[in-house]
């Protein structure tokens, strides 16, 4: 799964900021499973369409529509500058569908204490 294209890069009063992204494949299932190693995901099922919210504290945020290639990015803004390429990292480490969560971890926690520094 890659950013095929970004639609929309936006500063919010709150000083974070929004991208609106076109992924070059529709948002799976085994994808927000793979997210849910990484923050806490939300998926309302039972509607016509499946809503799903992934949040990293910290870090970003990500909404979006189950099988729809369009998703809502949000990074926070006090740590901007640590976290920014960290839903880049996300996708490297998915790999087309066989993730390598060990090495993703690893690279948080890098992110992780510089936050912290």
């Amino acid at each position: 799964m890659k950013i095929k294209k970004s639609n929309l890069h936006k500063f919010c009063k709150d000083g974070s900021t929004r991208d609106d992204l076109v992924m070059d494949e529709p948002v799976s299932i085994e994808f927000i499973k793979y997210l849910s190693n990484f923050g806490e995901v939300k998926i309302r099922e039972g509607m016509r369409m499946t809503p799903f919210s992934f949040d990293k504290p910290d870090f970003i945020s990500i909404k979006g529509i189950l099988g729809d290639d369009e998703i809502e990015m949000r990074v926070k803004k006090e740590f901007q500058r640590e976290t920014s390429g960290y839903f880049d990292l996300l996708l490297f480490n998915y790999n087309d569908g066989t993730p390598d969560v060990n090495a993703m971890r690893g690279r948080e926690a890098e992110i992780r204490a510089k936050i912290e520094e």
